[in-house]
């Protein structure tokens, strides 16, 4: 049997795909092709060229670790024990994550988003890969950010 995965959006709560692939890895599952949208493609090709869990959830960690002042920021929204700001948090924290992988309809129109930011993001992800250099069949959804199409 031949498995294909398919990774969804989402914002930070993508980053439980990295999970699903540990636990894939540790069962013993073999995926044989990938695709995704949003931070699942991000997620996707990060495993499409590395075939390794780990080396996605390091790599991805060592990314938010370098944006670690915005997100220690974002902590003052949880402190609290109260219902309504702990919402607020994980609401302010999603977006925060949203705002640094948007790959969403908003980037369709180059006038509403200054592409430079993601493609930094992207390139320290991903480097100059190509689909080429994946090790097993990879497939997204995309947006050219310059052009808006």
């Amino acid at each position: 049997m031949r498995i294909g995965l398919a990774l969804g959006g989402g914002g930070a709560k993508g980053f439980f795909h990295i999970g699903v692939l540990k636990a894939l890895t540790s069962l013993g599952i073999k995926i044989h092709s990938i695709s995704g949208t949003s931070i699942g493609a991000l997620i996707g090709a990060l495993y499409a060229l590395h075939l390794d869990a780990e080396k996605v959830e390091e790599v991805t960690l060592n990314i938010l670790n370098k944006y670690k002042r915005e997100i220690e920021a974002l902590k003052s929204y949880g402190g609290s024990s109260d219902v309504e700001e702990k919402r607020l948090f994980l609401e302010k924290s999603f977006d925060f994550v949203k705002e640094i992988y948007l790959w969403n309809l908003r980037i369709i129109r180059p006038y509403l988003v200054n592409p430079k930011p993601f493609l930094r993001v992207f390139r320290e992800l991903l480097g100059l890969a190509t689909f080429n250099e994946c090790k097993l069949p990879f497939q997204c959804s995309a947006v050219d950010l310059i052009k808006g199409e």
